[in-house]
């Protein structure tokens, strides 16, 4: 299964080369809610050019679903971790934007 992140083409800054869904093999962080995540775990790999300089990471499920409802043009990174109330997980949002 491919997402297509395709809010990350950013103002013509950003350049998606990969967007799939992977089984990690290491413990990865998730880029925009930094959490942990262990071996094994699915999380969507994502590779491009951003202002001419090659970038991957990492981002969990849930992030990649919140991302992909928001009409943001950018998402920085920990842009889902900012978005969180106290004591909210990054899931109790997802449910909160439907």
């Amino acid at each position: 299964m491919v997402v297509r992140l395709g809010s990350l083409k950013i103002n013509n800054m950003a350049t998606t080369l990969s967007s799939k869904i992977v089984k990690i093999r290491k413990e990865h962080q998730c880029y925009s809610c930094y959490r942990k995540f262990p071996i094994g775990t699915q999380m969507n790999y994502w590779a491009g050019l951003y202002e001419g300089t090659f970038n991957a990471c990492y981002s969990c499920l849930t992030c990649v679903q919140v991302m992909n409802m928001d009409t943001e043009t950018e998402f920085p990174e920990g842009y889902v971790n900012e978005m969180l109330s106290k004591g909210e997980s990054p899931e109790q949002l997802l449910e909160r934007l439907k």
